[in-house]
C-alpha cells in the first residue's frame, strides 16, 4: 500500500539498498539520476556515518528531491 502511494505520487523516485553492491556503489558515489524526485534509502544505518551523510545530502539538495530512509528496527 505504502509502495503503491509512493509509487503514484513519485513516479521518478529510486529505491537504494546498502546491501546491494551496485546500489551501495551508487549511494557512495551519489549515482542517481537528477530527475529522480525520492530517493528511498534502505538499509542506509550500515554506512557508519549515515546521519552526517544524508544531512550533508539533505542540505544540498531538499528542494529537488524527497527523501525516506527505512529503518527497521
Amino acid at each position: 500500500m505504502i509502495i503503491s502511494c509512493l509509487a503514484e505520487n513519485f513516479p521518478a523516485g529510486r529505491y537504494l539498498n546498502w546491501d546491494y553492491d551496485d546500489d551501495r556503489q551508487d549511494i557512495l558515489q551519489k549515482r542517481w539520476r537528477s530527475d529522480n524526485s525520492l530517493l528511498v534509502f534502505d538499509e542506509l544505518h550500515k554506512f557508519p556515518r549515515w546521519k552526517s551523510w544524508i544531512k550533508g545530502l539533505y542540505d544540498v539538495s531538499h528542494e529537488e528531491r524527497s527523501f525516506l530512509i527505512m529503518v527497521i528496527p
